[in-house]
């Protein structure tokens, strides 16, 4: 839970979620109460989101703005339609592991992110003696 929102999306998601008595309780009424409580307001929310699906959730807070993002397992990430439409993934073939999945470079630099062609990661030890005769440059 991200705590710094303003306070529209606050009285937002407490209707939201249907809990607008969490607006009114002196734990969670303004933003540094709601740091102060943290933990309980996780809590209280997480046993409200455990009552429905996560695309009726979904649902229900585009519908009232409130700012969000689903909490993932590994696996669930790659489905996401906004990770999918960044290409954020990519497959790469890998000499000794196969087809291995890469994340990309976030940063786009003229139009593009990939500054220079994407390699497969190294082997366990594969680059160890170039790295070491960088940081020892004066050793033969």
């Amino acid at each position: 839970m991200h705590l710094s929102s303003q306070e529209k999306f606050w009285r937002a998601f407490f209707d939201a979620i249907e809990r607008p008595d969490l607006a009114e309780d002196p734990r969670f009424a303004t933003r540094s109460a709601r740091i102060e409580n943290y933990f309980e307001l996780s809590r209280e929310a997480g046993t409200v989101f455990q009552t429905r699906p996560l695309a009726e959730w979904e649902a229900r807070l585009s519908r009232s703005d409130v700012p969000f993002a689903p909490v993932y397992k590994v696996p669930e990430v790659f489905d996401d339609p906004q990770v999918r439409h960044l290409g954020t993934f990519m497959d790469l073939d890998h000499p000794t592991e196969g087809r291995v999945r890469a994340i990309r470079n976030p940063v786009w630099v003229d139009g593009s992110r990939e500054g220079h062609r994407m390699s497969p990661p190294p082997a366990l030890g594969e680059h160890s003696e170039a790295v070491l005769a960088e940081l020892r440059p004066d050793e033969p």
